[in-house]
């Protein structure tokens, strides 16, 4: 089960905006899955185009796994665009988003529950699925994020902490906005990450739960905007949390 799940999403990925023609003003939002991406595109959005919700931020910030060429194209001006691919060289300007992986690991845990419950009979199965190769068809998080930061030149990646960026949410925005040369203005950068911030992107989730940005998921009883204290019933064992710590040593 767990080899076709995988194939399937290979193959519907479709890589249908990967071969779009790359323009040198793009601005790429990459990360591993569940590195808190999504909340980056709505600070991002909220900032420049004043209100993103689930129904228009595969528009305004699109999702380069799920957006179509034809509307790349269509785009005009700077495109902000989220990408979970691995390393590639010719993406002219990336920001890249780390973040703990024991919080990566139980969150994308869940996503697969709320895709689909079946995947993965339990959690020591994902574990192990996760460490080996990711869970997924970006490779490991260990190499996901080595590859980015060690081979994209300086001038080309801001390496962006997910927790710096919930504690000092002002401060990395404006690192992020003076990197892609976007003016800053501090009223209008306060409006957006309250528009950005948990609760109403929560609140967003339960208003906006039927809409096509939530069609490619089969769980509705497990959040996709999910606070930490939700996911800290889910327990590591001591050997589960040493291979973690291995792992985030390893030229971190």
């Amino acid at each position: 089960m767990l080899f076709k799940h995988r194939i399937k999403i290979f193959l519907n990925m479709d890589f249908q905006a990967k071969f779009a023609e790359i323009r040198e003003n793009d601005v790429f939002l990459v990360s591993f899955p569940k590195s808190g991406n999504t909340w980056l595109r709505f600070l991002i959005g909220n900032y420049l185009y004043g209100k993103v919700d689930f129904s228009n931020v595969d528009e305004l910030v699109p999702d380069i796994h799920i957006c179509g060429r034809k509307h790349f194209q269509q785009m005009e001006g700077q495109r902000f665009i989220k990408s979970h691919f691995p390393f590639n060289p010719n993406y002219p300007k990336v920001i890249y988003i780390k973040r703990n992986i024991k919080d990566v690991l139980i969150s994308y845990f869940y996503w697969y529950k709320k895709i689909n419950p079946e995947i993965f009979k339990n959690f020591d199965q994902f574990f192990d699925s996760f460490v080996m190769n990711g869970a997924g068809p970006y490779g490991t998080w260990l190499n996901h994020i080595n590859n980015w930061i060690y081979k994209t030149k300086d001038k080309q990646i801001l390496v962006v902490s997910y927790e710096d960026l919930k504690e000092n949410t002002f401060e990395e925005m404006e690192k992020i906005l003076n990197f892609c040369e976007v003016p800053i203005e501090k009223q209008k950068l306060i409006s957006a990450i309250k528009r950005s911030d948990i609760k109403n992107m929560s609140n967003l989730e339960k208003n906006q739960k039927n809409l096509k940005f939530f069609n490619r998921f089969s769980n509705n009883d497990v959040k996709f905007i999910r606070s930490k204290n939700e996911d800290r019933n889910q327990k590591l064992t001591p050997k589960q949390n040493q291979i973690l710590i291995e792992l985030t040593n390893r030229k971190l």
